[in-house]
């Protein structure tokens, strides 16, 4: 047996070792979880059943009496009535304090057992112990007492039955009937009641154990419950901090670019707008055609948060990168563009975000580098037969100025578009010069849907209007 220092606590640490694995599980012996009454009714809902047990047992007892199973009773009625209304009012308290009503039931058997035995003939009597036995091993939060009240119990129910039978010589009115069994009368009352009482009391714990782990399965589904509604809760918030990331990328891709564009446009219009106002007028309708393209990109994302039903990304073609080249048309910068597919077909939000690695690739170009070149290739390819890769390169040759300083946001926003499609960047300057952007994106090929979306669509075009790095 287990003890604390002091020894007080010695009941408390019960020894169960002797209890198999199959008998602690079915008490609830080896858990933490603790049963509650639930809902703030629990001792009304009692108090009502506490009443009409006590209705049920005067009806139990006059009836006896009536029977004349209670002519040697000596006490007077009013001692019974109240000695029966002491037990039926202990069950107010047989779900928000089992131990409490367990101790008063077993009182209560010793005294009846000494004092009225013939009360063991009353009905509501035997039903009440039962009850107790019952609502204790159901309610009990302190498990580990189940076994010692429970043997208890027993032990009250045995010193009632040897006080019965020996002490009053119940057996005497069998001592002159004939054998007709396979037992005599004698043995026949013995086993009768043994076994009604065993049986009796097993039942009601068995139902207890029964309700207790009834109440634990329902306890562990509502917190299941509780644990899928959190998740939920935090996949919605996910979900909304993820739709305002993407907005915001696509917010900085859009506005980061144009804006850049519209700047250098701007400052040569003002160089040459004295001497030669025909220069300026062709920035100008650069700019004008710059802003409608901004307009037109940025109404497509925030077109999103206008549409509750919609949270897609604003779809774009990898056919839209040629205009994107074009735009960069009097910065002085000389772009070339190579595609090369091997037939793989491209979902549309792979095409996507290599176009917006593109964009932000030459945003950054235009506001924190020297470079007058810049080679821009994406090349497709069939990994496996169920994957396919893109990579994308962008390679400049200049160098870092020294009159900015990058947020880096827009490298994030890079990165993670190419890990939501599974795969890898990278962005650094050169050993020989220059500043390189790479990128590569995976998908399976079913995805795509049977669309395909040619890389190097406009490439020709995009060459003679921009210029071709040698």
């Amino acid at each position: 047996m287990v003890t604390s220092a002091n020894g007080v606590r010695a009941l408390a640490v019960f020894d169960l070792g002797w209890i198999t694995d199959g008998g602690r599980r079915f008490l609830g012996l080896d858990t933490e979880w603790i049963r509650h009454p639930r809902g703030v009714r629990t001792p009304i809902t009692d108090g009502a059943l506490a009443g009409i047990f006590a209705v049920y047992a005067f009806v139990s007892l006059e009836t006896t009496r009536s029977l004349d199973g209670l002519a040697d009773l000596r006490s007077p009625v009013w001692m019974q009535v109240l000695w029966l209304a002491t037990a039926c009012g202990s069950l107010v308290l047989r779900r928000t304090a089992p131990l409490t009503v367990m101790s008063i039931s077993l009182a209560h058997l010793v005294l009846t057992s000494l004092a009225m035995p013939e009360l063991e003939f009353v009905t509501a009597v035997q039903v009440y112990y039962y009850l107790v036995v019952y609502s204790t091993v159901a309610w009990t939060r302190r498990r580990r007492f189940l076994p010692l009240i429970l043997m208890l119990q027993v032990a009250a129910v045995a010193t009632w039955f040897v006080l019965d039978i020996v002490g009053r010589d119940r057996l005497s009115r069998y001592e002159d009937r004939p054998q007709t069994g396979l037992f005599s009368s004698e043995l026949a009352a013995v086993l009768q009641v043994v076994l009604n009482s065993s049986a009796l009391m097993g039942i009601a714990a068995v139902a207890g154990a029964m309700s207790w782990h009834s109440a634990r399965r329902y306890a562990r589904i509502q917190e299941q419950a509780a644990a899928l509604d959190r998740q939920a809760d935090l996949a919605r918030e996910q979900a909304v901090v993820g739709e305002r990331l993407r907005i915001a990328r696509e917010l900085h891709d859009v506005v980061g670019h144009y804006v850049a564009v519209i700047g250098i446009q701007a400052g040569a219009a003002r160089r040459v707008v004295d001497r030669s106002p025909d220069e300026a007028k062709g920035a100008m309708s650069i700019i004008e055609r710059i802003s409608r393209s901004a307009a037109r990109d940025m109404q497509l994302a925030i077109g999103t948060l206008r549409t509750a039903e919609k949270r897609s990304e604003p779809t774009l073609d990898l056919t839209d990168i040629p205009a994107l080249l074009r735009e960069s048309e009097g910065t002085g910068v000389l772009v070339d563009y190579e595609g090369e597919s091997a037939g793989a077909a491209i979902p549309p939000s792979v095409a996507t975000s290599i176009y917006r690695c593109v964009q932000e690739s030459l945003t950054n170009v235009h506001r924190h580098s020297t470079a007058r070149r810049v080679l821009v290739s994406v090349q497709v390819a069939e990994v496996c037969p169920q994957t396919a890769r893109a990579t994308l390169r962008v390679v400049d040759d200049g160098a870092a100025r020294t009159d900015t300083a990058g947020s880096r946001v827009g490298q994030v926003g890079m990165r993670d578009r190419t890990s939501i499609h599974g795969g890898t960047f990278h962005a650094g300057p050169l050993d020989g010069g220059g500043y390189a952007v790479e990128a590569t994106f995976r998908w399976k090929i079913e995805d795509c849907d049977g669309e395909r979306t040619s890389v190097d669509s406009g490439a020709g075009e995009s060459r003679d209007a921009i210029g071709v790095m040698p």
